[in-house]
């Protein structure tokens, strides 16, 4: 069958002019900003950078950057082809320098998920060096913003940034303050790795082959603090909400979605699930969730008000029921130390001053468990170094785990022996 592409699609357009870099364009990407730059409608092309993979290359490369995108709703799927990524390129720091020294370009964004933010990350490296020479070259001032899930990512994008160019090129850091800001933003659309029936609908549609199609939900969030100093798409008009702070949108999501998202991942595996909607469905692993929605409720606060949780929890189970959105556990089950250290350790921190989570201490048994082989998934290259020390069922182990998600929580000892014990029983 005929591919996808610019010259095999008769409802394609002259490719938009490339004003927004994307570092990282796998399925979340093409299911959420790129769809909202293709519903702004004000012709913003997206460079699309791969990030830690070449796929994207293979996949959207030579499809000119087209490719189609299903959403699931009650009535059906609901398809479209998107055509808001002009071009797509690899990682080198060469594409990146030529790419940020357009004066037209003036947003970049990330989805590199949160291990992309680590001091050793090459995507940081690189684009530090590109933001460094459009400085040099004085072209304009630019946004970064981060997509991934990570508190306050736009704040922790920027320290990532500044530490790369203090040990670089120190002299642009007096500039960037004054030329790039990072605001940050709290993203949400459940978008499970594309599968060969998602091929097989797309083709049907489409009388073409798409190896880039995404399925995904209906539902679609994205709130971001409303700080481009050269333009932006007009992102609200899919849906998207500017803000002054997304604060609150984010701890929702990291503490309830994201943390739920986890607890049925290694909870669910152990259990003998395979996807989200197997897991939620098994009411053991339901009742640690609800369990986990309570606990992050009451580790918030007084923060918790306005935040309309009750709602947002009941959307949650509702989504997560979806049987034809089915989303892979070991997807959600990659990178869990980088992943739990940020949506489940601050709800266990904040509670350990006067009681013990135990719905927290059974989703951080489990992924040790995974990390000892026992979920039947693979484990991330970024989770093995903790597997190796925590092999052992030991009090020594537990407090190893415990500090890779938080160091201070390495020195609770009742807390390790909760742990411990959860992490005992017969699976």
């Amino acid at each position: 069958m005929t591919r996808l592409s610019r010259e095999t699609f008769a409802g394609v357009r002259e490719p938009d002019p490339v004003r927004i870099v994307h570092i990282g364009p796998g399925a979340f990407h093409r299911a959420h900003q790129a769809w909202y730059t293709e519903h702004a409608g004000d012709r913003w092309g997206i460079a699309a950078v791969c990030a830690r993979s070449s796929r994207p290359l293979e996949e959207l490369g030579q499809q000119g950057g087209l490719y189609s995108l299903f959403e699931h709703h009650e009535a059906g799927w609901q398809p479209s082809v998107v055509q808001s990524i002009s071009s797509v390129e690899d990682a080198a720091e060469s594409s990146l320098v030529r790419l940020l020294a357009s004066p037209a370009v003036s947003v970049v964004t990330l989805t590199v998920t949160e291990t992309g933010y680590a001091p050793s990350s090459h995507v940081i490296k690189r684009l530090a060096l590109g933001l460094a020479e459009r400085l040099r070259h004085d072209v304009g001032p630019i946004a970064c913003c981060s997509l991934d899930n990570l508190p306050s990512n736009g704040k922790v994008l920027e320290r990532a940034i500044k530490d790369a160019l203090a040990e670089t090129r120190p002299q642009a850091l007096s500039s960037l303050d004054e030329q790039v800001s990072f605001p940050s933003s709290v993203v949400d659309r459940i978008t499970p790795r594309p599968t060969a029936a998602d091929r097989a609908r797309a083709a049907a549609w489409l009388g073409l082959e798409d190896w880039a199609v995404v399925a995904t939900e209906a539902y679609s969030e994205w709130a971001f603090e409303d700080r481009f100093p050269a333009g932006r798409p007009a992102w609200e008009r899919g849906g998207g909400r500017p803000v002054e702070d997304v604060g609150g949108f984010g701890l929702r999501k990291l503490r309830f979605l994201n943390a739920g998202h986890s607890a049925l991942a290694y909870l669910g595996a152990l259990a003998g699930h395979r996807t989200v909607d197997e897991a939620i469905a098994d009411g053991t692993v339901a009742l640690h969730v609800e369990g986990l929605f309570d606990e992050a409720t009451r580790a918030l606060g007084a923060t918790a008000d306005g935040l309309g949780l009750e709602a947002y929890c009941k959307s949650l189970r509702v989504r997560w029921s979806d049987r034809i959105i089915a989303h892979e556990l070991t997807q959600i089950a990659e990178d869990g130390v980088a992943k739990l250290s940020v949506r489940l350790a601050p709800t266990v921190t904040a509670l350990r001053t006067r009681s013990m989570p135990h719905h927290c201490v059974a989703v951080v048994a489990a992924f040790w468990d995974h990390l000892r082989g026992c979920s039947g998934m693979a484990i991330s290259p970024s989770d093995e170094a903790v597997a190796r020390r925590c092999q052992q069922l030991s009090l020594d182990s537990a407090r190893a785990l415990l500090g890779a998600l938080q160091p201070e929580l390495a020195d609770d000892g009742e807390l390790a022996a909760a742990v411990l014990e959860e992490s005992g029983r017969s699976r």
